[in-house]
């Protein structure tokens, strides 16, 4: 992957599926990474999903075709808190380059 491939584009509600299959793989990957579980991420309906990123600011990373990763920000208790999960794989297989370590995080600052 060409680290000038990479862009990044704020989700929308009307993204919910794109954010979902990269929460639940990264939820199945490194679940102590996280304050919810698997279980719980796929316990929630379409809606659920709408709504959670219709409260939140979140990003998406791209190459391609190939969604990489996301960030977003959350406010509780009047604090901004930073989350971000990324996804090694593509709808096929590995994204190219392994999708870590290779700078794509950067686009994000």
């Amino acid at each position: 992957m060409d680290i000038e491939s990479v862009r990044v584009h704020q989700l929308g509600p009307d993204d919910w599926h794109r954010f979902r299959r990269i929460r639940l793989l990264a939820l199945a990957e490194a679940p102590y990474a996280f304050g919810s579980t698997l279980a719980q991420a796929r316990a929630r309906t379409d809606q659920d999903w709408r709504d959670l990123l219709a409260a939140r600011t979140q990003f998406l990373g791209t190459a391609g075709d190939h969604d990489l990763g996301t960030v977003g920000e959350i406010a509780e208790n009047n604090a901004a808190h930073l989350n971000g999960q990324a996804d090694r794989f593509g709808d096929t297989g590995p994204v190219r380059g392994g999708g870590r370590r290779d700078g794509a995080g950067r686009r994000f600052r």
